[in-house]
């Protein structure tokens, strides 16, 4: 389990937060769908971050090491995430189907000042709903002995089914919006421009066309051909 976690958070963490960078810094226009999946990125992130402690866990044979309410915080984010990262995967999949077999549809016409109140009600929800669920956190204490073997494995493969999910949401993001491929591009682009402006003089000049280098030869420049032509001396 916790080589697989690691995994998750690694690849998790990296793809959503470059959706998010996106999202925030290069995403010029917003839609009803850009505010739903910024949303599912945001749950998918704060999902990740909870990781590496359930790593430490597992690590030490189901040993808490950071306190009662550290446990009770982490436990109560992995739950309010997953719930989220369900609840917004499954609100940018219906709006797509309205998109694609519904083109003419009311639902198609909101405003992103609706979409932004859906999406905060919808965290409402979840929130509420996670904390009505807050009597189960006991189980942080109860020895975990209690359950039996299958009960853990089906747990553990459900959960890593859960990661996995949050881990791909990023392929959502770069299909499902027509602006993340060409951020995508800008930011590879970038990327490449300082290895390109920091090549040595030399290399650079090598590189050069034929035909700037001819007319530098032709133009002047104290060793053109010109020069050298003027400098032999007559044939009788």
């Amino acid at each position: 389990m916790p080589p697989l976690l690691v995994l998750f958070f690694v690849l998790g963490a990296l793809g959503n937060g470059m959706a998010l960078c996106g999202f925030c810094f290069c995403m010029k226009t917003w839609k009803p769908s850009t505010i739903y999946l910024f949303n599912l990125a945001v749950a998918d992130f704060l999902l990740m971050v909870c990781l590496p402690f359930r790593t430490d866990y597992y690590r030490r044979d189901r040993r808490w090491a950071f306190g009662d309410a550290p446990c009770r915080l982490v436990l109560f984010m992995l739950a309010m995430n997953r719930a989220g990262s369900i609840v917004f995967l499954t609100v940018v999949a219906v709006d797509r189907y309205f998109k694609v077999v519904h083109p003419h549809h009311v639902a198609n016409a909101i405003s992103n000042r609706t979409a932004a109140g859906v999406a905060c009600a919808l965290w409402a929800v979840v929130i509420l709903g996670t904390l009505a669920s807050a009597r189960l956190y006991f189980l942080c204490t109860v020895p975990s002995s209690v359950c039996d073997p299958s009960v853990h494995a089906a747990l553990h493969v459900t959960l890593s089914l859960t990661y996995m999910n949050s881990t791909l949401d990023p392929l959502v993001y770069y299909f499902s919006s027509p602006s993340f491929p060409k951020i995508y591009a800008k930011l590879k682009v970038r990327s490449l421009r300082p290895k390109r402006a920091g090549r040595p003089a030399a290399q650079r000049r090598e590189e050069m066309p034929i035909s700037n280098l001819c007319g530098q030869s032709c133009t002047g420049g104290g060793g053109g051909v010109a020069n050298n032509v003027q400098s032999q001396p007559c044939l009788p």
